[in-house]
């Protein structure tokens, strides 16, 4: 605080990281960069803000304690008065300009997420209906088995084991197809690692709780099984 830069500026403050989009693609991801306010009333050369006002359009930060509402007529008038010739393009919150500037990023997110949600739905649903489907074809034999002493418990973990094996699997093949695919990702991230731990491990138990009741809940139907019916069957 209090040191002189170039130019005969001198620092006054310090504020948090800046969030850019690098280069000139809208929809980059944002990153931190070096980044330096100057205030007004260190800028003694009127020539100076002439030629920024010519060849760039600088955006004015002001901070007040007042309502926002009646601060764009007061920022006409002070620009009018300073140059009536300077445009005045608009008068925004900091919170309206970063929702607008976060808005495709958003966009993005909430259709990855859309799809990562359709996507752990179909796994469910598969599970779950190839678990049902064994049930429905080995009723009887289960019925069977039952009636000649077999633990109703060991029938069930039988039946959900192939559920749980085909989930184990793709989870599996899933971590391998991850771990390729996030150094593709690298260049999109922001604000977190390639390989984020707490994230990936939700993902793999949000996962696992999904496929083992998609599993376990369809194995229930065989504590319904009357295994006196089954041996009339037979």
């Amino acid at each position: 605080m209090g040191r002189t830069l170039n130019k005969g500026l001198v620092i006054v403050g310090m504020v948090d990281d800046v969030q850019l989009s690098s280069g000139l693609d809208p929809v980059a991801p944002l990153q931190t960069e070096e980044t330096v306010y100057v205030p007004a009333a260190q800028i003694t050369q009127p020539a100076y803000l002439a030629v920024i006002h010519t060849w760039f359009q600088p955006g004015w930060i002001v901070r007040t304690a007042s309502p926002v509402e009646g601060l764009t007529a007061q920022m006409q008038r002070a620009l009018a008065n300073a140059d009536p010739g300077l445009p005045f393009s608009g008068f925004y919150r900091m919170s309206d300009l970063e929702a607008q500037t976060l808005a495709t990023q958003r966009i993005e997110v909430a259709l990855l997420g859309a799809m990562a949600a359709l996507a752990l739905l179909l796994s469910v649903v598969g599970i779950f209906a190839l678990v049902a489907n064994i049930v429905a074809q080995r009723t009887r034999e289960i019925g069977v088995r039952i009636a000649l002493g077999s633990p109703m418990r060991q029938a069930m973990i039988g039946i959900a084991a192939p559920g749980i094996r085909a989930s184990a699997w793709g989870l599996i093949l899933g971590l391998i197809v991850c771990g390729g695919a996030l150094r593709v990702l690298r260049s999109v991230l922001y604000g977190v690692g390639v390989y984020d731990g707490p994230t990936i491990l939700a993902v793999v138990l949000a996962f696992s709780v999904a496929a083992l009741a998609a599993a376990v809940v369809p194995a229930l139907r065989v504590a319904r099984i009357d295994p006196a019916e089954a041996l009339r069957d037979e």
